[in-house]
């Protein structure tokens, strides 16, 4: 989804024109549906200006809506740089089967934990489901409202560090749960199964005929020993002989396997996939993750009962990988809040007519490249990538593990922010930034070089602050400044460039927008035009829907300080 820019602004969105719509805030999940589109709890009222991606088009990836951990709402009238898309995530819009959602490169919506706040009402015509993107229960739920196209909203739930809020919607503190736009609740993963197929028209997965329906429930009934067993021996793993839960684990997986041998079809309802496939899948899902394969080796109906699960497009739409589930179960035994969260697989291509950039919220150096996209018109995407807990596909796309990088749709890469820029000023028509004047190119360069000991310095200031005298460094920032200072009154103009703003004030404006929060506006108080120049820029459209206020600075810092992974995604 991105802006057309044909409104030019009459209608007061922040959103840069051309920019890719791949963002989300704190307020995710507001509004899910399907085009014309309808905004709720849109700070700027309502936008005609939006042009939705639509099947069949390229994208990151090809999950059909509503995906447990990607379903939030376009809180989109805001600016990419405070509309926060999560790390490590892209969001955009993916229509299917008349849905819409904000589907992943898979990725996931950060989970909501302790001291978040408590999402909105639910708009008509969707259902929300608080969710965990490991949790098979909570998978019950989402596959059912996938399989009955059912229009919804996904909250993930941080079950290891829950929100206070959370045991208003449900006092056990466990998910699934359903909110109706009405407020009613439903939990017990197979109550809320039950529900939707009851509540909601369409294709219905449980049979009509009563002895058939009994049926089913029977089995499931059946399989209730099998989740604990799991959980068990998910438990013990590496502490004591598990030879007893397995031998447990056979003895159920045989039960199963004469029900589908007596029924002489290949799923447990008949001879199509049903309510009592979608229940008990989500643990045949962990058997490879555990390394329990063999607990169903005897058993060769369910083997290919397993093998048909794999291949409905239902099922299929919401995987995990088993390394995913590896990694997950390790943190999860060391009740480590970060279990909910783990996890990134690499985006998919990039959509044709499309740039992408790898970015940090609160990267200076990937603003720069923001800046240069936003100024320019170019139709974009952004990944934020967490740089305390790097993805490790992230590294193919820049093996420093750094950003800024750019993808193009032919898969180019280009990387180090001053060179992303140069390059987007070359390869796009419209505006251009640097000059065509090699002298005055140069001149900007030159005075780039001369820049270049500020961000060290400021970036030292902040790591030694409150930790021992800063005195020494704040002379040198002193002196670095005075050389811009200098710069400027000598050209006798407002901006570095000349009397309009160019390559060169984007290219360096990012630190001194961080002076504030950092306190050290003292050191331009001796160079009045270049304080000038600050104020000029931040009246300009494009740095000013870029901005971050001061406080959210201050916050991502301490965190930054503690080394916490929590930093990059601070204030959402």
């Amino acid at each position: 989804m991105y802006c057309k820019g044909a409104c030019s602004g009459n209608i007061g969105c922040d959103l840069p024109p051309g920019a890719q719509a791949a963002v989300v805030g704190s307020s995710f999940l507001e509004r899910v549906g399907n085009p014309p589109a309808r905004w709720v709890g849109s700070p700027k009222g309502l936008c005609a200006q939006i042009s939705f991606q639509r099947p069949g088009s390229a994208g990151p990836c090809a999950h059909s809506p509503g995906r447990a951990d990607g379903c939030p709402s376009l809180a989109l009238l805001r600016k990419i740089g405070e509309a926060r898309p999560t790390s490590w995530l892209n969001f955009k819009l993916h229509w299917e089967l008349g849905l819409c959602c904000a589907a992943m490169s898979g990725g996931t919506v950060r989970s909501l934990g302790k001291g978040s706040a408590p999402p909105g009402p639910v708009p008509e015509g969707l259902i929300r489901v608080y969710s965990m993107r490991f949790c098979p229960y909570a998978k019950r739920t989402l596959l059912v409202l996938r399989a009955k196209g059912i229009r919804h909203e996904v909250i993930n739930i941080n079950l290891k560090n829950k929100p206070e809020w959370f045991f208003k919607k449900n006092p056990l503190g466990l998910v699934p749960v359903l909110e109706t736009s009405l407020g009613q609740l439903i939990y017990e993963s197979a109550i809320t199964c039950e529900y939707l197929d009851e509540a909601y028209p369409g294709k219905k997965l449980l049979p009509g005929d009563p002895y058939e329906k009994a049926c089913q429930k029977m089995v499931f009934e059946s399989f209730s020993k099998v989740p604990s067993l799991m959980v068990s021996f998910l438990r013990k793993q590496n502490k004591e002989d598990c030879s007893g839960l397995k031998e447990e684990l056979h003895k159920e997986f045989s039960k199963l396997e004469e029900v589908l041998t007596n029924k002489k079809t290949t799923f447990f309802g008949g001879s199509s996939l049903s309510m009592i496939d979608y229940l008990i899948w989500p643990w045949f899902e962990w058997l490879e993750a555990l390394e329990l394969n063999e607990c169903v080796d005897h058993t060769p109906n369910l083997k290919l009962w397993m093998a048909s699960m794999k291949n409905d497009p239902i099922v299929s739409s919401l995987p995990t990988d088993v390394k995913t589930l590896q990694d997950f179960f390790n943190l999860y035994l060391q009740n480590s809040p970060e279990a909910c969260d783990y996890g990134s697989a690499p985006p998919g291509p990039v959509p044709e007519g499309l740039i992408r950039v790898y970015s940090m919220r609160f990267c200076p150096y990937a603003q720069r490249t923001r800046l240069v996209l936003t100024a320019k018109g170019i139709r974009h995407e952004v990944i934020n990538i967490n740089l305390k807990n790097k993805p490790e596909w992230f590294f193919k796309k820049n093996p420093s593990g750094l950003v800024p990088v750019l993808e193009t749709s032919q898969g180019q890469l280009i990387c180090e922010s001053a060179i992303t820029c140069e390059y987007l000023d070359e390869a796009y028509p419209g505006k251009k930034l640097l000059p065509g004047d090699p002298y005055e190119k140069a001149c900007q360069k030159m005075v780039l070089e001369s820049f270049s000991k500020v961000p060290p310095l400021i970036l030292k200031i902040l790591r030694t602050q409150n930790k021992e005298d800063c005195s020494g460094l704040k002379e040198e920032l002193h002196k670095e400044i005075t050389k811009l200072e200098e710069v400027l009154t000598d050209k006798k103009t407002t901006f570095f460039g000349g009397n309009s703003l160019s390559m060169i004030d984007y290219l360096i404006w990012p630190w001194f927008e961080r002076l504030e929060a950092l306190e050290l506006n003292e050191c331009v108080d001796h160079a009045p035009t270049l304080k000038l120049w600050m104020a000029a820029m931040k009246k300009d459209p494009t740095v000013s829907s870029l901005l971050t206020d001061v406080k959210t600075f201050q916050g991502f810092f301490n965190l930054y300080l503690q080394n916490s992974p929590e930093a990059y995604d601070y204030g959402l």
